[in-house]
């Protein structure tokens, strides 16, 4: 990683009705000419928390100085709000979801909208089922029918057992949880990452190709030991999820581990812009 795209940071915050464009903001506004290096546009800051259980990711995203008339925009309850980080011109999506709360402040010349978001938290709090399966429906096609309800984008699913419920099935009340029981029965665990619905195999890693993470490419220090496992500071990561596996390369730790939670924090006009991981 060279030092351009070290400090190079750049944030794109959306949100708007689902389906319908919304309003975007950027912590950095480019024209169309190649050269252009950018002038400065909206601060944005950001805490973020993902992991690989069922219950919602969250996330704190907040923006300075919009208008009154975008600051009305902001607080409807249906948006889905979009966070994009990264470095240069081309920032990656680092979290997606339902706004819980929104709140603006405005104290001396500045104003700050706050939003509070969950990851797939109308679908989480609001998807209910009423079906039944007929004797010999393959368990995947269980699951992408909780999935088609829960209105989510099909994530990674793997490991699901091809066994089919011999007497057939009916499921009646919240999606959530049957999720829980059939994951739990079928030994696997399912999360939301970015508005898609991913299934595992218990303590198993997604087939995304190994995240490479080294003092090249942004690691910062070396691996520091938890309870369970171990954590990793580098430099933002968008690219790095729950149930990924990232490669190790440092002084005293080397080797392929799992994500099991991914921290963001980053803030466009202060210090923060770092990743914090725990593997296991």
């Amino acid at each position: 990683m060279d030092s351009q795209e070290l400090f190079d940071r750049l944030a794109v915050l959306n949100f708007g009705l689902e389906g319908v464009a919304g309003l975007n903001f950027a912590s950095r506004i480019y024209s169309e000419d190649p050269q252009d290096t950018g002038v400065p546009g909206f601060r944005i800051g950001f805490k973020i928390e993902k992991d690989t259980s069922s219950t919602i990711n969250k996330a704190e995203i907040r923006i300075y100085n919009l208008s009154s008339n975008s600051r009305s925009l902001a607080e409807n309850k249906d948006n889905i709000i979009e966070l994009f980080a990264g470095y240069g011109k081309e920032p990656k999506l680092l979290f997606r979801g339902n706004p819980s709360r929104v709140i603006s402040t405005i104290g001396g010349p500045d104003s700050v909208t706050t939003f509070e978001v969950g990851d797939g938290l109308k679908s989480f709090q609001n998807s209910r089922v009423d079906v039944s399966f007929k004797q010999g429906t393959p368990a995947k096609d269980i699951f992408q029918t909780l999935t088609n309800t829960m209105g989510l984008a099909r994530g990674e699913q793997k490991g699901i057992p091809e066994k089919a419920f011999s007497g057939g099935l009916s499921l009646s009340g919240p999606v959530r949880d049957h999720m829980n029981y059939l994951t739990d029965k079928m030994d696997l665990e399912w999360s939301v990452q970015n508005g898609a619905l991913q299934i595992l195999p218990k303590g198993k890693a997604t087939d995304q190709a190994a995240f490479l993470l080294s003092a090249e490419t942004g690691l910062i220090g070396s691996p520091n030991k938890k309870d369970k496992g171990l954590e990793v500071v580098s430099l933002l990561q968008p690219d790095i999820n729950p149930g990924r596996t990232v490669e190790i390369q440092s002084k005293f730790v080397n080797g392929q581990f799992r994500v099991e939670k991914v921290s963001h924090e980053g803030d466009t006009a202060d210090t923060a812009w770092f990743t914090r991981i725990e593997i296991a």
